[in-house]
């Protein structure tokens, strides 16, 4: 692939503990801001973006774990960072952070 860089896209299409334990995580979390948003804040989840939204996530980053691709999928949780950031400062207005943003 990139002969002299140690870079080995082989490696990437593996599991190994971290990688399954951040997916187990990313899950976990996915799932619990389901239960806890319909509980506590329904009337800020849509259906597209917020159930299968989360839905289609859960499949997919179980799928690719259990297709030995953990290390590869793991690495797209940085992609999720805005997300976090902007939800945060939609549940908890004194937390926004518009400027972040443009």
């Amino acid at each position: 692939a990139f002969p002299g860089l140690g870079f080995n896209e082989k490696k990437l299409l593996q599991n190994d503990e971290a990688a399954e334990m951040s997916i187990c995580f990313f899950v976990w979390y996915l799932i619990c801001d389901c239960v806890v948003g319909f509980f506590f804040y329904s009337n800020m989840i849509g259906f597209l973006e917020g159930w299968i939204h989360h839905t289609f996530y859960i499949g997919y980053y179980l799928y690719v774990m259990y297709a030995g691709c953990g290390i590869a999928a793991s690495i797209t949780f940085a992609i999720e960072t805005p997300q976090i950031i902007l939800g945060l400062g939609h549940v908890f207005p004194r937390l926004r952070a518009d400027r972040l943003f443009g």
